[in-house]
């Protein structure tokens, strides 16, 4: 567990840029129309392994699903993937070299996953990651 942020204010999915593993700078506020699930995370952090496999295999239609690495590069998270077996993941994987997210987010452990509308309103924060069952469910009720 990682204490990181504890005064940011959060006032829905960020205006926040970050750069994906493909290159291409993505606002989270792109994302609206779908429920979105942040599922954050570092290298550092305990539990993320595990979390990342179960996320890989997850069919989740109608989300968007978008993995933010903090204060990773590229290669870091494309190494992470590849030791874990994550060749081509289903979700979107940002990068937040700076830990910008911070800023906007309270972070009070990673790994978190946040739940929003679709339009943008934060509906749940969640340690870790839950199983897809839950995840189904909490979405649905939103």
């Amino acid at each position: 567990m990682l204490l990181l942020s504890c005064s940011s204010q959060e006032i829905g999915l960020p205006d926040l840029k970050l750069e994906s593993t493909s290159g291409e700078r993505v606002s989270l506020r792109s994302l609206l129309g779908k429920p979105v699930l942040l599922y954050i995370w570092s290298g550092t952090c305990v539990g993320h392994t595990k979390d990342l496999k179960r996320l890989a295999k997850m069919n989740l239609q109608g989300v968007e699903v978008v993995s933010v690495a903090i204060g990773m590069e590229k290669k870091d998270v494309e190494g992470t993937y590849s030791q874990i077996g994550i060749s081509s993941p289903n979700f979107r994987t940002l990068l937040d070299k700076k830990i910008e997210i911070s800023d906007y987010i309270t972070l009070v452990f990673l790994p978190y996953t946040l739940i929003y509308d679709e339009r943008g309103r934060l509906t749940k924060r969640l340690a870790k990651l839950p199983d897809e069952e839950t995840l189904r469910k909490l979405l649905a009720s939103h």
